[in-house]
């Protein structure tokens, strides 16, 4: 059962790490900034509000998984985004974090996300590049005092739109 156990932690952590890894849009090369800020206008911190329009938390994955890295099969395998926030800094830096929580068949592990790097604003748009703990590009639709981006958590290809109000 220890085993069972220490499984299921290890397998928490590498879903949340591969979350971080699979739901950012891989950079495709070099990139210079893509304009400067607007003199603040976007600056400050967001928060979390809705994940495909509802409050969170929000489960993002709920069924059966096969964890690739230690071969381990749950029958229950639930991840929710539990919170989170994005802060858009003067500096033009960024930093963004997300409270995961995940049960696999009954065995409960939380975590945190993050990511840092810098942002640039583009019209309607907030361009992310992240630079830690992965190297990435996402970029977020605004409007007003939201911010709102897709991420595919799991890597299955479902995509689901998280909403930032500021």
């Amino acid at each position: 059962m220890l085993d069972y156990i220490r499984g299921a932690h290890r397998t928490m952590r590498y879903a949340i790490l591969g979350a971080a890894l699979v739901g950012f849009s891989a950079c495709s090369g070099g990139g210079e900034p893509t304009g400067p800020g607007n003199g603040g206008n976007v600056v400050g911190t967001y928060a979390l509000e809705l994940v495909d329009d509802e409050e969170p938390p929000y489960a993002v994955y709920h069924d059966s998984y096969l964890d690739p890295a230690t071969g381990i099969f749950y029958n229950q395998f639930v991840m929710e985004v539990r919170n989170g926030y994005i802060e858009l800094r003067e500096n033009e830096t960024f930093y963004m974090a997300l409270q995961i929580r995940i049960t696999a068949d009954g065995v409960v592990n939380q975590g945190v996300i993050e990511f840092e790097g810098e942002w640039d604003e583009l019209r309607d748009q907030i361009i992310l590049r992240v630079h830690f703990p992965i190297e990435a590009q996402q970029t977020m639709d605004r409007d007003g005092a939201w911010l709102g981006t897709s991420v595919d958590f799991m890597g299955f290809g479902e995509e689901f739109y998280l909403e930032f109000k500021r």
